[in-house]
């Protein structure tokens, strides 16, 4: 579980190219509490995301991914974000979402949601 919420937290870094940024090392303080995400990893995670700002260069740059058995692929900026990044994230997201469900945390779409409680409005 500390492997998926680590990827996941890990993204915004690569997104802005710096793979350095990642969520602070309180992920796996206490190992029987690791599926947590406290709250000063999701705020970290929030600034991160707002603090990105890539040059359009940045994306006309090739990157290289390394597969291992002397495999690799290379990718334009552009193909490494929607082709590699989004997707590689959202795979470790809905993992570690299925794991907590696994375990009985009570966990739903609206825990994925929440960003839009701002906008409800009544009539």
């Amino acid at each position: 579980m500390t492997i998926q919420v680590g990827r996941v937290c890990h993204v915004p870094g690569l997104l802005c190219g710096n793979s350095s940024l990642s969520c602070p090392s309180t992920l796996s303080r206490n190992p029987r509490h690791r599926w947590l995400l406290p709250t000063s990893v999701r705020q970290s995670a929030r600034e991160l995301l707002l603090g990105i700002n890539v040059e359009d260069a940045k994306l006309a740059e090739v990157t290289r991914i390394d597969l291992g058995q002397s495999l690799y692929i290379e990718l334009s900026g552009n193909a490494y974000v929607n082709e590699f990044l989004i997707p590689n994230f959202y795979f470790h997201m809905v993992t570690a979402y299925d794991i907590l469900r696994m375990a009985g945390v009570p966990i739903g779409k609206r825990d994925y949601m929440m960003h839009l409680v701002p906008l409800i409005r009544k009539e």
